[in-house]
């Protein structure tokens, strides 16, 4: 059953301006589709069907105009004419200059729900949908692979007045701190899967992009290399089909042999901007001191290997 949970919130971290004592630092990611696994994302629109409502709405205008319909009723007429648009997703995977992306505010959402899930309820704020109906299929393998928990109700958090995640990712009226390049295609292919009806990146196909932060510190830098799985070697779900064809998440195999949408990230290296503080570090110095004061600082209120795949 549902409950409201009182959530842990601070002041933001400062965006306009340098913070001298953080660190502005950008992670050059790699993520490599694994052997079974295919991937799919319908985040690009393939056609867009837009009526002529210009042409439709000129005799309505000059209906009202000569006062034979009333104001309600032109609102009416115009919102009905709109819903007369539609859009379709693509079948196809998204491109950019002829490479094949993901774009990269899917892989924030997908990264920043796995980093709210391995937080304790007490220190996480995240939505929620309505509990007035039963949970679809799909969503009931959401809540048997994150745990009931994710059914608590923890209110939104104010832009003055943000849980530990929302600092990170940001909150309504609130920007955030990290941003995703999109992933583009290094190595691999894609294929067309006909009873699916999708063009889908092929496995072992490899993609890079970057994550910038501003304004880390170490903790900040821990929770996001715990949602990339850096810490545990862990697979990540993103993507479409993630729940229906993996037995992991409470779905089954694709053609009795590949799941969707499993991907392994790895850290090849890293940069900073602006600052000067991590110039005497090593990649795996990094990684290890973010560990550190990741579990330090949270305790009991991180778990690094929830989610583990």
């Amino acid at each position: 059953m549902s409950q409201r949970l009182s959530i842990a919130r601070k002041p933001y971290t400062p965006r306009d301006r340098v913070d001298r004592d953080r660190f502005n630092i950008i992670l050059d990611v790699e993520a490599e589709v694994i052997s079974n696994s295919y991937l799919f994302t319908g985040a690009s629109v393939h056609k867009v069907e837009v009526y002529d409502v210009v042409g439709r709405m000129e005799n309505v205008i000059q209906r009202y105009l000569r006062g034979e319909i009333s104001e309600d009723e032109i609102i009416n007429i115009i919102y009905n004419q709109y819903r007369g648009v539609e859009i379709r997703p693509s079948r196809r995977m998204p491109r950019y200059l002829d490479k094949i992306i993901i774009p990269g505010s899917s892989i924030k959402g997908a990264i920043r729900s796995r980093i709210e899930y391995k937080c304790s309820p007490s220190i996480s704020c995240y939505s929620v949908e309505s509990r007035e109906l039963p949970p679809k299929q799909f969503y009931r393998r959401h809540i048997g692979y994150w745990g009931e928990n994710v059914v608590d109700a923890r209110g939104a958090c104010s832009p003055d007045n943000v849980c530990i995640v929302c600092d990170l990712f940001g909150a309504p009226g609130l920007l955030s701190r990290v941003y995703f390049t999109d992933m583009v295609m290094s190595s691999g292919g894609v294929s067309f899967l006909k009873d699916l009806g999708v063009e889908a990146v092929n496995p072992n196909s490899k993609f890079n992009l970057e994550v910038n932060g501003v304004n880390f510190n170490f903790t900040d830098l821990g929770l996001m290399l715990a949602g990339l799985e850096i810490f545990t070697g862990s697979r990540v779900p993103i993507c479409a089909y993630k729940y229906r064809y993996n037995p992991n998440l409470g779905g089954g195999h694709y053609m009795d042999k590949y799941v969707f949408g499993l991907v392994k990230f790895s850290i090849n290296g890293f940069r900073e901007n602006i600052s000067r503080k991590l110039s005497d570090l090593k990649l795996e110095d990094l990684i290890s001191r973010s560990r550190e004061e990741l579990t330090n600082t949270l305790g009991d209120n991180i778990d690094i290997r929830k989610g583990v795949i």
